[in-house]
């Protein structure tokens, strides 16, 4: 398939370069205003400490607003975006994936060049696989659940004949059902009856069933295979809710042929291991058969569900791990200048600090009163934050597939956001008002 976008490795060196160039002109740009308020201090002879300090504090002070702000809006998508591959991780697809071993094999036409030639052999490899120790149940389809499914466009009973519907397609043998779990709600699957020589069926599951009133009364109705020529199938049976193509992918109805009526070359093979077989044991043994059956046909994308759902989802693995990343650091700037702003503070205000505790005031009473310098520019970040963050992470969610309640993510990045303020502020509070109060009233 060729190496994704996201794992080639050129232009390492330019990429860095740039990043180093960038902050470099990043910290040049902040140091512009404490630099030309010191300097203009200078000229003035105002070196002295002064109530605001040299170089002010109170722009310093609202880029703290902006980094909490920035770091609330990317909290908000990091959670959303995590969430939403869990979900995706989640989705079932429809059958029973833990006893299964999968693998992928084609049949060219230099070798098969007829329709019966395809299915002969496909007939005939089903009932060697069936026969290997350990096999509940062997199936040769061309689809592979959760990874490939092909497409097609039908229009279902009463439809407007211009606007087909996208949906999960496919052509299956009359074990599919048994090998990979799925249950028949009405009707029947698949089997002898259906031929090249009948008329043709289809299979449909339970989302296109809803789309003619329900399981019992899709049976017998009509569909018209667009794809296909307009091919009128009639639907013998229904089977739960499948996803056939990989879980981000918008269809969601699918419509299974039989492979006794549509040719197939490309092939999924599915053995369902017994009870107490580890599936992936199975692999050797679907390899041999095959080269048994056809030495020059190779058994790719040998694989069990749990390697499959980590490799369709690994695109969406590094998108979560890019922006859970993005959420620590920014969590860590947040800390980090919070941190300063309150150590700063809580500097300049020291002999104030020894005043009032020579007088009797609480800790928490200074706490509170230290605090309350930097709660505007915590509270007015979030706020910030929230107002660029929802809307961005409102898209993503509509993007990518998968139930998430975006409020959970907004409420869990503010949470998390403040707690971070808190415990940052609190660190160099405490460490000021461990300052005797003496001390502090000798400027010691």
């Amino acid at each position: 398939d060729g190496i994704p976008a996201y794992v080639q490795m050129g232009g390492v060196a330019s990429t860095i370069g740039w990043s180093l160039l960038l902050c470099i002109m990043a910290a040049i740009i902040t140091l512009i205003l404490p630099l030309r308020r010191l300097q203009r201090a200078v000229s003035q002879g105002a070196l002295h400490q002064s109530a605001r300090g040299v170089v002010g504090r109170s722009a310093g002070q609202w880029l703290i607003g902006l980094q909490v702000a920035l770091s609330c809006a990317v909290l908000v998508n990091t959670f959303v975006i995590v969430r939403i591959m869990q979900s995706l991780e989640n989705t079932s697809l429809g059958i029973d994936e833990a006893p299964l071993v999968t693998g992928r094999m084609a049949l060219f036409e230099a070798n098969y060049p007829t329709a019966e030639a395809v299915r002969s052999f496909a007939e005939g490899l089903r009932s060697k696989l069936q026969a290997i120790p350990g096999v509940a149940a062997a199936s040769i389809n061309s689809v592979l659940p959760g990874d490939l499914g092909d497409s097609e466009q039908v229009l279902f009973p009463g439809a407007d004949p211009n606007q087909p519907v996208n949906v999960f397609a496919g052509a299956v043998d009359a074990h599919f059902a048994n090998a990979y779990g799925v249950k028949l709600l009405t009707g029947r699957f698949f089997d002898n009856r259906d031929r090249r020589d009948t008329a043709s069926v289809v299979v449909i599951d339970a989302h296109a069933a809803a789309q003619m009133g329900g399981p019992s009364q899709a049976l017998g109705q009509t569909i018209v295979r667009v794809s296909e020529g307009n091919e009128k199938s009639t639907v013998i049976g229904v089977v739960n809710a499948l996803r056939l193509d990989e879980v981000d992918d918008e269809r969601d109805m699918t419509v299974l042929a039989p492979m006794s009526q549509k040719v197939e070359r490309f092939f999924s093979i599915a053995l369902r291991a017994q009870t107490g077989t580890n599936p992936a044991s199975l692999k050797t043994a679907m390899q041999q058969v095959v080269a048994q059956a056809d030495s020059d046909l190779p058994v790719y994308w040998l694989r069990t569900y749990p390697e499959i759902r980590q490799q369709t989802m690994a695109a969406e693995r590094v998108l979560s791990t890019i922006f859970t990343g993005m959420g620590v650091i920014a969590l860590l700037l947040s800390a980090t200048g919070l941190y300063g702003l309150v150590a700063f503070l809580a500097n300049q205000r020291v002999r104030e600090f020894g005043v009032r505790r020579a007088l009797g005031a609480q800790a928490f009473a200074i706490l509170r009163a230290l605090l309350g310098q930097t709660s505007l520019q915590v509270f007015g970040g979030v706020l910030l934050g929230l107002g660029v963050g929802v809307p961005v992470a409102t898209m993503l969610h509509k993007l990518f597939r998968g139930e998430v309640a975006l409020d959970q993510a907004v409420l869990s990045a503010v949470a998390c956001l403040l707690m971070v303020s808190v415990l940052a502020s609190i660190m160099p509070t405490r460490r000021a008002l461990a300052v005797l109060p003496q001390v502090a009233l000798r400027g010691e």
